[in-house]
């Protein structure tokens, strides 16, 4: 059982980032997702708009599953899809939940988060094993460390919730680095694993445009891929290629090849 999983963080189009606006480096994101030829996408920061038809325009061989955070036609607009092979995969199931106290209210936040935040989720088989998993995709708050342990608690839960003892794979822009609260609580027990960890892969993978320096084990290695212990990572890369004068994201895309 092979798969290819990519988390990315690919920068929502209406921030003003000047030369690597939008516009600017869109080809990039695709060119990076082409480069590591993924099964799986956990992407974030993905606008409802021209942005996300754009993704799915350019990637038509991929199932894509998101959901609007809320319905504000500004900042609301932001999904955290996933995107699934189509000629691998079976789409068995799929739902949303919001990270708040009321986790199936759409748009409900808590904890002093900034904006309402997501999961969204997909039980899939893979059509050459029969293996069957639940994949999951996530981006917690920027600002309150509260809201940040209370959606790990409540990730974790849900998770072992839905998957109903399926292996599970997790991706995510969590805001919070691998010696933070939230990454101790979804780490804990046999659960799930740090996938990149497990081959030894460190490093910053928020980068804001080339400012934040490369730091293993620092504050801005937030993109995390988390996996059962069924699936056994084989490869993991944090893609830190630039292959124009712009930047395809302000985060690298990181990816894993399970075995």
């Amino acid at each position: 059982m092979t798969i290819r999983l990519l988390s990315f963080n690919i920068r929502c189009s209406a921030a003003q980032d000047g030369p690597n606006r939008w516009e600017a480096r869109r080809s990039l994101v695709i060119e990076r997702i082409r480069a590591f030829d993924p099964d799986l996408i956990g992407m974030q920061e993905c606008e409802d708009n021209a942005q996300a038809d754009f993704i799915r325009t350019s990637l038509p061989d991929y199932g894509f599953m998101g959901v609007r955070r809320s319905s504000d036609p500004g900042p609301g607009l932001e999904m955290a899809p996933v995107l699934y092979r189509l000629d691998a995969f079976d789409l068995l199931d799929q739902g949303v939940f919001w990270l708040s106290k009321t986790p199936d209210v759409p748009g409900s936040l808590d904890w002093k988060a900034v904006f309402p935040r997501t999961v969204i989720w997909q039980r899939l088989r893979q059509k050459l094993s029969g293996v069957e998993f639940v994949f999951f995709n996530t981006h917690f708050d920027y600002a309150s460390p509260q809201a940040q342990l209370r959606s790990a608690e409540l990730l974790h839960q849900r998770m072992q919730t839905i998957a109903g003892g399926a292996p599970c794979l997790l991706t995510g822009d969590f805001n919070a680095s691998k010696t933070s609260p939230p990454y101790i609580r979804l780490t804990a027990g046999s659960f799930l694993q740090d996938a990149i960890r497990q081959l030894g892969v460190s490093g910053t993978t928020f980068h804001d445009y080339g400012r934040q320096p490369d730091q293993p084990g620092g504050p801005n290695e937030i993109d995390w891929i988390l996996a059962a212990p069924q699936f056994t990572p084989a490869q993991a890369w944090i893609d830190r290629t630039r292959p124009a004068e712009v930047w395809p994201s302000d985060h690298y895309p990181v990816g894993v090849v399970f075995n």
